[in-house]
């Protein structure tokens, strides 16, 4: 019987273990899609503003 008790102690364990890892790997790939989404909005706002200043160098 302590074998059974034992064999289902790591099954639940393993499903835990499972289960965090791929909390992690969500976690992480929401992380990354975000990071790549501001740094897209970044590097846009940052284009804008240097076409508006060489706009604006040459306008003088």
């Amino acid at each position: 019987m302590v074998v059974g008790i034992a064999a289902s102690g790591c099954t639940t364990a393993k499903k835990v273990g499972t289960e965090i890892g791929h909390t992690t790997r969500d976690v992480t790939r929401d992380i990354g899609h975000a990071t790549r989404d501001v740094a897209k909005s970044v590097d846009k706002a940052v284009d804008k503003a240097v076409d508006e200043a060489v706009t604006d160098l040459r306008s003088r």
